[in-house]
This record gives C-alpha cells, sequence and structure tokens, in this order.
C-alpha cells in the first residue's frame, strides 16, 4: 500500500502562526503486518524550485531552504518511547503502530505536544460540526471544490481544474504544472464553489476562466499553461451562470465585481457565436475552425468531425455519430438544438445582466435589447422549427429541416429560454422524462419503482436508443452538467408556463432533484468520491469516470437548489395570500 499525498505551505508574516499542525494517528491496525507502515516525511521546493532539504531524525525536524528564501522547519513530535529513522533519502520515517505523530511548523519552544494533539482534535471536532450545519450536499460540494483548489504561476490566482488527475499543459517540466481547465466545467465550478460558502475561490477562479477569452472573442474549449484551443469552445453558460451568481449573492460584493468585469467578455462570446456558429438555416451548429491559423499562415488545429464533438461538450454522444462535418464551413451539417437553445438562453441571461449591472447605462441598453431580441428571435425558431411532433420532443435537424432523432437530455433545453408552449412542456415530461423506458424520471422521485438499467435517471441518451445498453461515457452514463442544465429548463418552464404545464414542470423538477441527489449521496457514502459521471445501474459500485471531478457534485446540489426554490414559492404564495385578503 503507497498512499501519497503533498502539501504546500507559505511562511507566515506573523511569526507567532503556524503555517499548519499535522497530526497522524493510526485508527485501527491489528495484527503483525501493522509493524510494516511507516509514514514518510520529505519536502521539496514548490513547483520542484531548488531547495536545500534535510532530514534530521535525531532532533525530530526536517527543514527546507528554498533558494535565495528563508528555511522552513517542520518538527515531530512523537511518543518518547519510540525513534525517528532516516529514509533512503532526505526523508523521516515512522512506524504508525507507536502512537500520534505530531508534525508541526510552530517554534520549538511553542510546542507541547498533548496540547497539541488537543487542540487538533478540538478543530477535527469543530470541522465536523460544520459539515454537520451544511449538511451532506453542501459538504460533497465543499469537499470537490477543495481537493481541485490549485495555484499555478501560469494564472493569476486559484483556479479550480477538472480533475487532479488531468493535464493540458505541453510538456510541463515537472507535475506541479499539470493541470487542465475547459469553459463550461470552470464555469459550473465556480457555481459549486459559491453554493459551498466559497466566494474567494469561486469569483478566483471565474476570472481565470474569462481571462481565456481568445482573441477571435470565444471562451476555449481546453485552456492550461498559455495553450488555449483555437478552433472551438465549449456549451455557452457563462451568461446563465453569472446570473445564477448575482441573484444568490447580489452586486455589492466580489460577485458584483465579476459581473461588472465580465460582462464585456460575455457579449463578445455570444457575438462570436451569430458571427461563426450560425448556419445556413438560421440555428446553431457545432463545428471547429482555426481562424487563428487562416490568419498566421500556421498549420490549422482541429478542423474535423471528432473536433466538433469536442466543442459539444459532449465528446461521444450518439448525436453526433457519422460523419457530418462541413469543412469548407468548418460547422457539423446538423442544426443542434441544444446548442441554439443555450445560445439564446445565455444571451437573455445577458441582456437582463446587462439592465441590471449597468442600469442607467444607455449604451448598456441599447447592447442589451440588440442581443435579446436577437436570442429571442432564435430561441422562437427553435421553438416553431425543431420540435418534432410526431415524437413529442426537439430534436436536432439536418440542413433543409430533416429530423436527426437521436434524443438526449439537450432536447430539453428550449425549456431555458421560455418561450416553449404548454403542449410542447407537457409533451416531453409526460412522454420523455416520465417514461421509465426513456429518461426514467419517477413522478415522486422514486428510483425503487425503476427498472435496474435506468435506475437512477436521465441517462445522457435516452434508454430506449440503441446506444443506451452498452453504456460509454456520454452514451448513457448519468452527467452532473446534463442534471443541473435540465434542472434550469425545468425551473424556467415553471415559471413561465401556465398552470397545469407549471405544476408537471414542477413534479419534474423534485423528481429529478431527489433522484440524482440519492445518484450522487449513493457513491458518496460508499466510496467517498464524487464522480465525473455515473452509471445509470441499481448496482453500480464506483464511478464510472474520475473519482473526484467537481462537477459530480451539481447531483447533490440539485437537492440544494430545490429546497430554496420550495422556499421562495411558498414566500411569494404568502405574500399573495395576503395581498388578496387585504
Amino acid at each position: 500500500m503507497n498512499i501519497s499525498v503533498e502539501i504546500s505551505c507559505f511562511k507566515s508574516p506573523d511569526t507567532t502562526r503556524a503555517m499548519f499542525d499535522l497530526a497522524i494517528k493510526s485508527v485501527s491496525c491489528t495484527g503483525p503486518s501493522c509493524e510494516k507502515y511507516y509514514i514518510s516525511l520529505s519536502a521539496r521546493g514548490v513547483w520542484y524550485s531548488k531547495a536545500d532539504v534535510k532530514a534530521n531524525p535525531r532532533n525530530g525536524t526536517l527543514s527546507v531552504t528554498p533558494y535565495g528564501l528563508d528555511t522552513h522547519i517542520l518538527r515531530l513530535f512523537h511518543p518518547k518511547t519510540t525513534t525517528l529513522t532516516k529514509g533512503d533519502d532526505e526523508s523521516i520515517r515512522y512506524w504508525i503502530n507507536k502512537g500520534p505523530l505530531i508534525a508541526t511548523t510552530r517554534k520549538a519552544n511553542d510546542v507541547d505536544r498533548d496540547v497539541v494533539l488537543k487542540h487538533m482534535t478540538q478543530m477535527r471536532a469543530q470541522e465536523l460540526n460544520c459539515e454537520n450545519a451544511r449538511g451532506e450536499a453542501l459538504s460533497i460540494a465543499h469537499a470537490s471544490i477543495m481537493w481541485n483548489l490549485i495555484y499555478t504561476p501560469a494564472e493569476e490566482g486559484p483556479v479550480l481544474p477538472v480533475d487532479r488527475s488531468w493535464n493540458h499543459v505541453p510538456d510541463p517540466v515537472n507535475p506541479d504544472f499539470r493541470y487542465a481547465m475547459f469553459a463550461w466545467d470552470n464555469e459550473l465550478a465556480s457555481f459549486i464553489a459559491l453554493h459551498a460558502g466559497l466566494e474567494e475561490i469561486a469569483v478566483s477562479n471565474w476570472f481565470q476562466s474569462i481571462k481565456s477569452l481568445t482573441a477571435f472573442g470565444f471562451i476555449p474549449n481546453v485552456y492550461a499553461g498559455g495553450v488555449k484551443t483555437q478552433d472551438r469552445t465549449e456549451p455557452p453558460l457563462a451568461g446563465l451562470i453569472l446570473e445564477k451568481m448575482v441573484q444568490m449573492k447580489g452586486l455589492n460584493g466580489l460577485i458584483g465585481l465579476a459581473a461588472r468585469v465580465s460582462m464585456k467578455a460575455l457579449v463578445e462570446y455570444n457575438d462570436w457565436f451569430f458571427n461563426y456558429r450560425l448556419n445556413p438555416d438560421g440555428f446553431i451548429s457545432v463545428g471547429s475552425k482555426d481562424y487563428e491559423a487562416i490568419l498566421s499562415g500556421a498549420h490549422p488545429s482541429g478542423e474535423n468531425m471528432q473536433a466538433a464533438r469536442f466543442e459539444s461538450g459532449l465528446d461521444n454522444s450518439p448525436m453526433y455519430d457519422g460523419e457530418m462535418y462541413n469543412k469548407s464551413m468548418g460547422l457539423m451539417n446538423l442544426s443542434d438544438v441544444g446548442f441554439s437553445s443555450l445560445v439564446a438562453a445565455d444571451g437573455l441571461a445577458i441582456a437582463r445582466l446587462l439592465r441590471k449591472v449597468f442600469p442607467s447605462d444607455p449604451s448598456a441598453e441599447f447592447t442589451a435589447s440588440r442581443i435579446e431580441n436577437r436570442a429571442m428571435a432564435l430561441a422562437l425558431l427553435v421553438r416553431d422549427r425543431l420540435w418534432n411532433q410526431k415524437l413529442k420532443i426537439f430534436s436536432n435537424q439536418y440542413y433543409g429541416g430533416k429530423p436527426y432523432a437521436r434524443i438526449t437530455p439537450t432536447s430539453f433545453y428550449p425549456l431555458l429560454t421560455g418561450v416553449v408552449t404548454d403542449e410542447q412542456v407537457t409533451g416531453m415530461i409526460e412522454n420523455w422524462l416520465f417514461s421509465r423506458e426513456r429518461f426514467c424520471l419517477d413522478r415522486e422521485g422514486d428510483v425503487t419503482r425503476n427498472t435496474d438499467t435506468c435506475h437512477w435517471g436521465l441517462p445522457s441518451v435516452s434508454a430506449d436508443d440503441p446506444a443506451f445498453p452498452p453504456l460509454g461515457y456520454w452514451r448513457g452514463y448519468v452527467w452532473g452538467p446534463m442534471a443541473q442544465i435540465t434542472y434550469w429548463s425545468l425551473e424556467q418552464a415553471a415559471s413561465t408556463s401556465g398552470p397545469q404545464a407549471a405544476e408537471l414542470a414542477n413534479q419534474a423538477m423534485s423528481a429529478l432533484a431527489r433522484q440524482m441527489g440519492g445518484m450522487g449521496k449513493t457513491q458518496w457514502r460508499l466510496n467517498r468520491h464524487v464522480c465525473e459521471n455515473f452509471s445509470p445501474w441499481k448496482n453500480a459500485t464506483d464511478c464510472t469516470g474520475s473519482e473526484f471531478y467537481h462537477w459530480g457534485a451539481l447531483t447533490v446540489l440539485l437537492e440544494v437548489q430545490q429546497q430554496k426554490s420550495r422556499k421562495i414559492k411558498t414566500q411569494t404564495d404568502n405574500n399573495h395570500a395576503s395581498f388578496n385578503v387585504l
């Protein structure tokens, strides 16, 4: 067994404060094998910078002196009946069956081992109390953010890479420089961090995402170490997410600052879709076109079907099976219902934000009106021409209007625009979301009434599609971002539809939140994992993708959002009741 944990720290200007205290204690270990396990403590310079490291087991210290900087000393305190030994390199070993070990950067004369251990026990109890107060869902969200939080000199503040194991930095000189950031992944990470009470982290990560905007005006699919994909973006959510965060925190604090700083970039991003992704039928198509290379004369990157799939964010979705990339346009020959709806909904959100953030600015109002009119025209076009009356759902279309009916949760995204008819709302929910053969939501969110293979619901392709039974990445696994956008879509339908359709949308929201929450919490309780994606099967024992990917926490956050939504609705209903009585 080999478990490695690294902790990075800085030297505090306040010399009376410790950089950290670490307590290491074996919870339980029986049998002769316990004597084989030891803790090895070593030190190095962050980003593998040059540093002089000295291990001295005799006096229980481990010192590191980064080149040109002060020395940091880690002092080790352990039972007097035990000894420390030196490892093969400049490290110190301590056998875990010998009792608790205290490692601290406090000064030697400031350390009383028993006092430190008592203090740390109290701190751990306080942390557990905080977890209990936050509740399980927010504790999962908090864990998913804190595990993935890093700082790298390549960015201007702390960031939230999608997963510690992913890397898109070209030829990193050492592991400390490895990381990867993606457009919608990192925008959603800020949303999760804000729910977890980590506003500063949410805003820092948000700024790193927005400032990645390319010279052509889009947020790149992936960016790391100063390198960006120049041919494609990902699903546009920045305006929608920023609006949600402003609703949570208002405009006075850091989120207000993020809104004021971001608006120009978000307008440019929305414009880019209409300049470079509008197809001949008037809809948005996903694509890949390296305009930067065209200008510079360099060899273009992407510009093929797989690169266009990557722009969708759904890398191998059955929606994009086959070869439909049009190289002359740099687009798929497919009007994309999900992307068209997101571009429209994001534009509407940006227009609302412009008016809220700059309420008395005539130029902001002019831009808001321009974006709003364009977005509304696209939303109405989706409503009227991408509706499949026979199937009772929205679907992609080939150019010219021929349906391409591989149905995924993106078919629910037109609800985000608020212009869908009550008949369309009802048709999709009744025939697709509440179908145990398709998207498997139970009306009460009771998964025990679902099949074993579509137990948790909302698979990434309809369960009656031929791609579903084998399962695969975006071919049947369940995803947090799809669940979140579907939830927002239903939330919008509930607020803009007539009474019956609105009630049905509320019922579907509640069912979705309950089923997704149950799925996310099951893997957390089994393995303490926050999954990149989840198996829809009842007997799934672990994640089907990366095991600590922050957007997996969206599954459990739906319940938090649902509780807040119910509270607001109750307050609104009570206010209406009081008004009517008066």
